[in-house]
């Protein structure tokens, strides 16, 4: 049974307004830590771009059989940002391309470490050439290092 302390910890990201990525989605993904989120999403489209998503999804996981036994269940990631995933399931998805348009240095690092930790840079190919051919507002020093990494999971 979850301490007081961690359902103190969970209850603002539980209250943040649910993002729907998908209106048919079957899972919530609650992303907890200092930003908070949560999304609504088509666990088989995470599933088909991500086999870290598919093992997490499948029966046998914590996750999967709350899968089998809940209608929509919530899928907790403390360690995730908020705004990468957002981003993948859109880009997965085909939605939100004025904003991924327009990604800047450290937003496209931090996408691609999501992507590195969820094994899913085969299906985002056609979005890694476009980010990294189109990209051109290098503001300050640090943004070489995160274009540098971005390149480097990529």
């Amino acid at each position: 049974m979850p301490d007081e302390n961690s359902e103190r910890a969970l209850s603002p990201a539980m209250e943040s307004p649910l993002g729907t990525l998908d209106p048919d989605g079957d899972a919530v993904l609650l992303i907890t830590g200092p930003a908070s989120g949560r999304f609504l999403v088509s666990s088989k489209v995470l599933i088909l771009a991500s086999p870290v998503f598919a093992r997490l999804f499948t029966s046998g996981s914590r996750e999967g059989n709350q899968m089998k036994n809940s209608t929509r269940p919530t899928i907790t990631l403390p360690e995730d940002s908020p705004g990468a995933m957002r981003t993948i399931p859109q880009a997965l998805y085909y939605q939100g391309s004025e904003e991924r348009d327009s990604l800047g240095a450290r937003h496209l690092a931090v996408i691609a470490v999501h992507c590195d930790k969820y094994d899913c840079n085969s299906a985002f190919r056609p979005w890694i050439v476009n980010w990294l051919a189109t990209f051109s507002r290098i503001e300050t020093p640090e943004d070489h290092g995160y274009l540098l990494l971005a390149a480097y999971l990529f």
